[in-house]
């Protein structure tokens, strides 16, 4: 994989600055990480979106808090798929990819 471009790295501290998607939907803000939508088996930096560390990384995962990694399938039923979180992030940011 390709390393990010400047422009995508801009949008990245935009995506930064959005919050969790997931958090933002149970109303509380929490800083992100950046999570790539992964896409028939590829990532792409410009399809990203913000997760914080306990809805992200199966090593940061908390009881009771559904984690992307961790359990996709839980994490999906209660936020919604990675396109859904993608086109949220989108809107969040005014970004036009």
């Amino acid at each position: 994989m390709s390393r990010p471009t400047a422009a995508q790295k801009r949008m990245w501290g935009r995506v930064f600055e959005a919050g969790c998607m997931a958090c933002k939907q149970d109303e509380i803000f929490s800083f992100p990480e950046i999570h790539h939508w992964r896409e028939y088996g590829y990532r792409d930096h410009s399809k990203v979106f913000g997760l914080c560390p306990a809805h992200h990384k199966e090593v940061s995962a908390v009881k009771g808090i559904p984690n992307r990694h961790l359990n996709p399938i839980e994490f999906r039923a209660a936020y919604g798929s990675d396109h859904e979180l993608f086109e949220k992030c989108k809107k969040e940011i005014g970004e036009k990819l």
